[in-house]
Parts: C-alpha cells; structure tokens; sequence
C-alpha cells in the first residue's frame, strides 16, 4: 500500500524541535511534490481583568499585522530552498490564539493530508497544566498525524567503554 499526499501541513512554534517538525514536513512535501502549508500560531495577546476600571483593551491592527508578516517572513527562513523549488505551491499561514485550536481549524478549512508537528515530551505536572497540543490533534484531527521527537542524546565516550 502506497500513500500519495497532495498536501501537507507542517506546523512550528520556532523552537529548535519545532523547526526540526517544518523541515521534515516540508522535505516530505518536496519529495512528493505536493503542496506544502507553513503554519505558525502566534499568542493571542493578553486581555486586561475587567476588575481594573481604568485599564483599557485597545487592539492595535497594525502591531498584529507587523506580528503576523514577521512570523511569515521567518516560517519562509526555515525553509530550505531545495523545497521551495521542488513542492508544487509553497504557503505560509500565521494564525494568533491557541495552538491546538488553530491547527484543528486550519485541517478543517485546509484538508491536508498529512500535519506535521512536534511534541516536546513533557510529563507529570508541566503536562497536566499545559496538555499536549500534539497529543490533542492527533486525536481530533482529520488527516494523518505525524509527530516529531527529539532525537535521543548521543552517548558519551564514557558511557560507550
């Protein structure tokens, strides 16, 4: 049985792990020659408690669109130009709000075939608070999920002997 993706969605938070997730997902685009989607999820900006009266919420449009650009700009960085020449179409998509919802969304309005995404191994209370966002798509996702893990550390000379 073969698999043949059109469309591949690779997700990155910047972090090292993050970026390792975009390469592979965009070398496995360029490999199948098939559309690649660069995703990014920016924070959602902090809202002021309604219990502070003489706070304001002001939204900046601008300050979000020089936030967005700039993301776009460094999600395009992390590709390599071998698969920028060798996918069929490029794209890069920067959302702002919460991770999980944002890549759940983009499956339902993108339909790709594959996500690619990193899962940063958290355990005990650090998972319990923050949850696992790759756990969370792959679990309700639509398409293939394909999580990237950080390689195991090489071992030392000494552990070697």
């Amino acid at each position: 049985m073969t698999v043949d993706y059109h469309h591949i969605l690779g997700c990155t938070d910047f972090s090292e792990l993050g970026d390792l997730a975009l390469r592979k997902a965009a070398s496995l685009a360029a490999a199948a020659g098939c559309k690649f989607t660069a995703m990014t999820v920016l924070p959602q900006p902090e809202m002021p408690s309604p219990l502070i009266s003489h706070y304001e919420v002001q939204s900046d449009a601008s300050l979000k669109k020089r936030a967005k650009e700039a993301a776009e700009a460094a999600l395009l960085e992390r590709i390599p130009d071998e698969v920028l020449a060798g996918a069929t179409e490029v794209v890069c998509l920067v959302r702002i709000g919460d991770p999980t919802d944002e890549i759940l969304t983009a499956d339902v309005e993108l339909k790709p075939d594959l996500i690619v995404l990193a899962t940063h191994g958290r355990r005990g209370w650090s998972r319990f608070i923050m949850g696992s966002v790759a756990e969370r798509v792959v679990q309700f996702a639509h398409a293939d999920v394909l999580s990237v893990r950080e390689p195991p550390p090489e071992p030392s000379a000494e552990e070697e002997e």
